[in-house]
């Protein structure tokens, strides 16, 4: 596996095989992000959530050091009248801990 690098984590084993996964939840970005903000909020699933977002931080951080590409651009939304559908304003989207956390992990397992 990889060695200790200062920042807790390292790799001790992979395994390939067919497997079953058994979802807890299905949670918006917002709900996460929610339980990322507010540490208050305790339980098995805000606690794992905010556990793995520490790993995604060091994970992302290792990415970086090594030279990765940020490829991020920056995103607009509209937001919509609710009975012409017609635009009525445009913001800037933010990305937030809750998109970095899945992206990471996705960049991952891929």
């Amino acid at each position: 596996g990889e060695p200790e690098d200062g920042r807790g984590l390292r790799q001790v084993n992979v395994r390939f095989c067919k497997s079953i996964i058994h979802s807890r939840a299905a949670l918006a970005y917002g709900e996460a992000q929610a339980w990322l903000e507010d540490g208050s909020v305790q339980g098995e699933l805000p606690d794992a959530v905010r556990m793995l977002n520490k790993v995604a931080k060091v994970l992302r951080q290792r990415r970086t050091d090594r030279g990765a590409l940020s490829l991020a651009s920056q995103e607009v939304r509209f937001k919509l009248d609710n009975d012409s559908h017609d635009p009525t304003d445009v913001e800037m989207y933010q990305q937030k801990d809750a998109n970095q956390l899945v992206e990471e992990f996705m960049l991952l397992a891929n």
